[in-house]
């Protein structure tokens, strides 16, 4: 579960950067349906499972970037990067660092939720250019990731 709080504070946080009211009501509905998922030891599986089976196929989403996606669309203001593990965090974040760049000037903000983080892996070799990113376009970007059992958002601190 995230706590209403939690998404209350992202969405101050989304609406500070400019990011549409639509498309942050898209990403609240993604994330009361995510934090539904058990934050255990098979959260890879749960949220590969839940990828398969949500409203992102449905169109929910055309309003804001999505990935993993099997399909290319028009940039917006908001892109959320969703991770299984660790080789989900790695190639998604790639690809969601390329979508930035490409989509600058519509971009506001990223929301990346992930079952995996490891702070020291992402302070090598993802910071620098997420930190490019925010000083260059101030595109802002936040985190929601497992922890003691729970949901939690926070902002990355660049």
């Amino acid at each position: 579960m995230i706590s209403s709080n939690s998404l209350g504070d992202l969405a101050s946080e989304l609406h500070r950067a400019g990011v549409s009211e639509q498309s942050i009501d898209v990403a609240e509905r993604i994330l009361e349906d995510i934090g539904e998922l058990n934050p255990g030891k098979d959260l890879p599986k749960a949220i590969k499972d839940w990828l398969g089976r949500q409203t992102i196929k449905s169109g929910l989403v055309n309003s804001i970037n999505f990935i993993p996606s099997d399909r290319k669309g028009a940039c917006h203001d908001l892109l959320m990067v969703v991770c299984a593990g660790e080789r989900d965090f790695d190639l998604n974040t790639i690809d969601a660092i390329a979508l930035c760049i490409n989509c600058y000037r519509t971009m506001k903000a990223v929301i990346i939720v992930s079952g995996y983080w490891s702070e020291d892996e992402f302070n090598i070799w993802r910071k620098p250019p997420i930190k490019s990113l925010h000083e260059q376009f101030g595109i802002t970007f936040s985190l929601v990731t497992p922890l003691g059992g729970r949901w939690t958002v926070n902002p990355i601190v660049l």
